[in-house]
C-alpha cells in the first residue's frame, strides 16, 4: 500500500531555505525605533517611580480615604506599578540589545531581541485587558452599592 499524502500536510516551500536580510535602510529604521523605544522605556520608568512614591505615601498615611482603607488603595497602586514596570523592562531590553546587535552585525542576537519586543506587547495587552475587566467590575460594584443605598 502506498503512503497517502494529505493535501493539508506540511509541504516544503522554496522560501524555507530563503534567509531574510536587512538592508541598510531597514537597519537604520530599526536603530531609530530602538532609540525611541529607549526614550519610551525611560519615560515609563519615571512613571513607575511616581506610582511607587504614591504607593509609599498611601502606606505611610494609613487610615481611610472615602471609606476605603488606604492600605488597600496602596496595594492596588503597587499592582499597577508592577504591571506598568514589566512592559517597560522588556522594551528597555529590546532597545539596548537591538542597538548592540546592529552595531555588532550579529543576526542571532538581533533575533533574540525580538523576543523582548514580543514580551513587551504581550504584557501591554494583558495590562489593558486587566484594566478593562477591573473597570467593568468596579463599575458594577459602584452601581450596585449606589443602588442599594436608595
Amino acid at each position: 500500500m502506498e503512503d497517502y499524502k494529505s493535501p493539508f500536510s506540511e509541504q516544503t516551500s522554496s522560501f524555507d531555505s530563503f534567509e531574510m536580510q536587512l538592508t541598510n535602510d531597514a537597519k537604520d529604521f530599526l536603530r531609530s525605533a530602538a532609540g525611541w523605544a529607549m526614550a519610551f522605556a525611560i519615560i515609563g520608568f519615571i512613571g513607575c517611580g511616581f506610582l511607587l512614591l504614591a504607593t509609599l505615601a498611601l502606606f505611610a498615611a494609613g487610615g481611610e480615604q472615602n471609606g476605603m482603607p488606604t492600605g488597600a488603595i496602596a496595594l492596588l497602586y503597587l499592582v499597577m506599578t508592577v504591571m506598568y514596570f514589566l512592559p517597560m523592562l522588556f522594551l528597555l531590553k529590546f532597545s539596548t540589545a537591538s542597538k548592540r546587535a546592529l552595531d555588532e552585525n550579529n543576526t542571532q542576537q538581533l533575533i533574540a531581541t525580538f523576543k523582548n519586543l514580543k514580551n513587551h506587547f504581550m504584557m501591554a495587552v494583558i495590562s489593558v485587558i486587566v484594566i478593562i475587566i477591573s473597570s467593568i467590575v468596579f463599575g458594577v460594584i459602584i452601581v450596585a452599592s449606589a443602588a442599594s443605598q436608595f
